[in-house]
């Protein structure tokens, strides 16, 4: 095998984490992935995701969603979600950071309006929220 394509690593690692779920052995996977491209945005992002959906470890997901974040900067995945792991650690004002970050990308997007709207209500700001989502729902160019 090539040992200079990230690809192979990568798919291992999502064959690892979707179809056997040895969250460990996925690990090492996407770090080798990482490893071999560190400048691909798409391999911190599963890592970050496998940390913290698998592993429950929400600092090494922040970690790693922050680095696809910085090699990736023209994707809004890596806000949203960090969006939702500072709600999830009740950090409201990080959270509207990354998300408004996120809706920043895209604006018709539902899936950041979304996870603003989440940390309005987080934040009892509901009438806030409840605009918000009105509102993209009223919008015809909402994807």
């Amino acid at each position: 095998m090539d040992p200079f394509d990230g690809e192979i690593p990568h798919y291992y690692g999502m064959y690892l984490l979707d179809t056997l779920q040895a969250y460990t052995d996925a690990e090492k996977a996407f770090k080798q992935a990482v490893k071999v491209n560190p400048n691909l945005g798409g391999y911190p992002f599963l890592l970050g995701l496998l940390y913290s959906r698998n592993m429950d470890n929400l600092i090494y997901a922040i970690k790693q969603l922050k680095l696809g974040a910085k090699t990736d900067g023209s994707d809004p995945d890596y806000h949203r979600y960090l969006s939702m792991l500072f709600l999830s650690l009740g950090d409201a004002q990080l959270a509207l950071k990354y998300a408004d970050k996120a809706i920043a990308f895209n604006v018709h997007s539902a899936d950041e309006i979304d996870a603003r709207a989440n940390v309005l209500v987080y934040m009892r700001q509901t009438d806030k929220a409840l605009k918000l989502i009105n509102d993209c729902l009223d919008n015809p160019d909402t994807v």
